[in-house]
C-alpha cells in the first residue's frame, strides 16, 4: 500500500485519536491548527502556502468548529472562518491541478452543530454553510478526479485529565478517510457520510 499525506486544516479540534487510527490505513496525518481563525480569514495566497509545507499531499480535511472561539461567536466570526474555508479548497484544487493529482477534499463537521442541535445557532449555521459550499464545490468537480466529500463526526467526553471533548469514533472515521483517499473512490463525490453510531436515524438530514 502506497502511503499518504492527508492534510487536516482546523481551529482546535483534537484529532491526535485520528491520527492514530490512520496510520494503519498507511495515511499520514499532518495538522495546520488554527487555519480556520475567527479573527483574520486566510486568503488563497496564504492558504497554498501552508498546504505546500506539507509536501506533496493527497488529500485535505476541513474541520471547523469555535471550539477555541469566543464565548458567543458571531455571524462575523462565522464569515471568518467559512472565508479561510473557501481559500483552502481552492489552493488544495489548484495544487492538485498543477501536480494532475486525483486529489481528496473532505469536510470534517460535528454532528450536534450539523444536525441542529439547540444552543449552536452559529455553529449550526457554519456547518449548514459548510455542506452547502462543498455541494456546489462537488458539482463544480465531477468532470475531473478530484472529489469534495462531507463526514459528519461524534464527539464524546474526554478520559482522564483531559478536558473537553474528543472525537466519538476516530477509527470509523479512519476507515471512511481511508476509503474516499482510494484510488477506487472516483464516483463518491458529492456526499455527506455520518458517522454517529446510529444517532441521526430517523431524523431528517439538513
Amino acid at each position: 500500500m502506497t502511503a499518504r499525506i492527508l492534510v487536516l486544516v482546523g481551529n482546535g479540534l483534537d484529532t491526535r485519536g485520528l491520527a492514530a487510527a490512520l496510520e494503519p490505513f498507511d495515511v499520514t496525518l499532518g495538522t495546520i491548527e488554527r487555519g480556520l481563525r475567527h479573527d483574520a480569514p486566510f486568503d488563497e495566497p496564504r492558504a497554498g502556502h501552508l498546504l505546500s509545507r506539507s509536501g506533496p499531499f493527497d488529500g485535505v480535511v476541513l474541520a471547523p468548529a469555535f471550539v477555541d472561539g469566543p464565548d458567543d461567536p458571531t455571524v462575523d466570526n462565522l464569515l471568518d472562518v467559512l472565508t479561510s474555508c473557501f481559500s483552502f479548497i481552492k489552493a488544495a484544487i489548484a495544487s492538485f491541478e498543477e501536480r494532475a493529482v486525483a486529489g481528496r477534499v473532505i469536510a470534517l463537521l460535528p454532528g450536534g452543530a450539523t444536525m441542529g442541535k439547540p444552543g449552536e445557532v452559529i455553529n449550526s449555521a457554519l456547518a449548514g454553510a459548510m455542506l452547502s459550499l462543498f455541494r456546489t464545490v462537488a458539482l463544480e468537480m465531477r468532470s475531473t478526479p478530484v472529489t469534495v466529500n462531507t463526514l459528519v463526526y461524534a464527539m464524546r467526553a474526554a478520559d482522564g485529565p483531559t478536558e473537553g471533548e474528543v472525537l466519538g469514533d476516530p477509527e470509523a472515521l479512519a476507515c471512511m478517510i481511508a476509503s474516499l483517499l482510494g484510488s477506487g473512490a472516483r464516483g463518491i463525490n458529492g456526499q455527506e457520510i455520518y458517522a454517529l453510531a446510529g444517532a441521526d436515524v430517523g431524523r431528517l438530514h439538513p
